[in-house]
């Protein structure tokens, strides 16, 4: 399947190539611009493949009941959001809790730990480490 999607890739870059070299004189007659994408549909793009590879594909049909999918799908998303929103605001209060007790422990601000002495410069990350 990768090799095809190659395949098609680089036919789609040559195709455009030559229809670029073709896109003047192709554009004065309709009959020509109709012939000219035709050939990139079927040459260019291998459509016809593209098309034989998605008739392959197995697929079951079955009937929906569209208000109750809908339903479904509406607790579905608000269940998801809602464990989202959760962690994000458990996240935020775990957040602020950290900061609350690294400030209170160190004074009235975070830069007095960044203020490290004793540090040697390291080329690899050219600046000073510890």
């Amino acid at each position: 399947m990768m090799m095809m999607r190659r395949a098609v890739v680089a036919l789609f870059v040559l195709s455009t190539w030559s229809v670029s070299v073709h896109v003047a004189s192709a554009i004065t007659s309709s009959t020509r611009t109709s012939n000219l994408l035709a050939n990139l549909a079927s040459d260019g793009l291998s459509l016809d493949v593209l098309q034989s590879e998605y008739d392959g594909l197995m697929y079951d049909t079955k009937a929906i009941d569209g208000p109750s999918t809908l339903d479904e799908l509406v607790v579905k998303l608000s269940q998801k959001f809602r464990t989202i929103k959760s962690v994000a605001l458990g996240l935020k209060s775990t957040i602020e809790s950290e900061l609350t007790r690294a400030v209170s422990g160190r004074g009235d601000s975070l830069d007095e730990c960044c203020r490290k002495t004793g540090l040697a410069y390291d080329s690899r990350f050219g600046s000073e480490i510890d």
